[in-house]
């Protein structure tokens, strides 16, 4: 789960097929303009689109990513 690298949280609903949204989340990394370690009220993600949006108690929208899938090939 490549959510896992990105932040933690406590619970998670499914808003549709390939779309989740993350409760109650810590940054593991930096997104936009929040750091490492902020706490979120939420976190959408949307796997079809790549579209990654953190929410704040409000709703607002602090950060809107696009996420990119690398794959690296190994020996």
């Amino acid at each position: 789960m490549m959510e896992r690298r990105l932040f933690d949280w406590a619970d998670f609903n499914d808003v549709d097929y390939g779309h989740l949204e993350f409760l109650d989340c810590t940054l593991k990394q930096d997104i936009g303009a929040l750091k490492k370690g902020t706490y979120v009220e939420s976190i959408s993600i949307n796997y079809f689109s790549g579209e990654l949006v953190v929410f704040d108690s409000d709703g607002n929208s602090l950060a809107e990513v696009t996420l990119a899938l690398i794959i690296v090939e190994t020996d």
